[in-house]
């Protein structure tokens, strides 16, 4: 699955029967370089299972859980990640902004995620070119893949950056099968430009929703990198919660910034044999 424009794999109530998909289990699946998210999850009550999947350099999540408006909200049961390689993606690597009831995230190895990490960016004039696909501008030197997914703008035209060099920006084309980036044609050498920044934190594992009995056992989370872009194994959000969690035998030593962060504590759980 590999270089779509949204996703990879995805379940909501986008589709034409406007309702979500479930009961689904992928495994065993290269899920890898799509524009924006690998695996894009939500408006469905659950149960899937991704079991011994690669998830890997999309533009934005690894995994991302979320509800479409105009689909059933209700929270998701029985959500599984087992045994996925998670890794170099954009932002990170899991995201829940959806609630779920009994997820468990099991045996995955969680790593170098958060790539978009390069600061705001602009130029223009002498060193500046573009063509169909591409930008380069010879005075830059960029962070390589520290401005994936980001929206380059070039006067009124925008694109998507799929990945960069020190000097060179490759871009997504505007749509699927079309051969350039640019629908009002290719901007002319010099043009101004400009990138945005990027966010953080940027976790291997993030929680934005209600997680009613999560499950996370046995779990590298980590990012060996120089420098490092995966700012925390997990991190629990001022709108995120855990609730009667489970947290044993994971490893979350070695990420940029700290093993966890929790801007709202978890509650009534049970965490213990975690290296951190």
């Amino acid at each position: 699955m590999l270089a779509n424009h949204e996703a990879g794999f995805d379940v909501s109530s986008q589709g034409t029967s406007g309702v979500g998909g479930r009961g689904g289990i992928v495994t065993g699946c290269v899920i890898d370089g799509n524009v924006r998210d690998d695996l894009g999850i939500g408006n469905t009550p659950g149960p899937y299972a991704f079991r011994g999947n690669r998830i890997s350099n999309n533009g934005r999540y690894g995994f991302w859980e979320h509800n479409l408006a105009g689909g059933d909200q209700e929270s998701a049961a029985d959500i599984v990640l087992e045994s996925n390689d998670i890794r170099d993606n954009a932002l990170d690597g899991v995201r829940i902004d959806a609630d779920l009831r009994d997820p468990a995230v099991l045996g995955n190895r969680i790593r170098n995620n958060g790539r978009r990490a390069a600061p705001a960016a602009s130029g223009g004039g002498d060193g500046v070119r573009f063509s169909r696909l591409s930008m380069i501008d010879e005075n830059a030197d960029w962070p390589p893949d520290g401005h994936r997914g980001k929206q380059l703008t070039v006067g009124t035209q925008h694109a998507v950056v799929t990945f960069n060099t020190e000097t060179e920006l490759r871009l997504a084309p505007v749509r699927p099968g079309a051969r350039t980036a640019w629908i009002d044609g290719t901007p002319a050498p010099g043009s101004p430009y400009r990138l945005p920044g990027s966010p953080a934190p940027r976790a291997g594992t993030t929680t934005a929703a209600t997680a009613c009995g999560p499950h996370l056992h046995s779990n590298r989370i980590w990012d060996d990198q120089r420098p490092r872009t995966q700012t925390h194994a997990l991190w629990i959000t001022h709108a995120g919660s855990w609730k009667r969690g489970r947290v044993v035998g994971n490893d979350f030593r070695g990420n940029a910034s700290a093993a966890t962060r929790f801007d709202t504590a978890p509650v009534n759980g049970r965490w213990h044999d975690n290296e951190s």
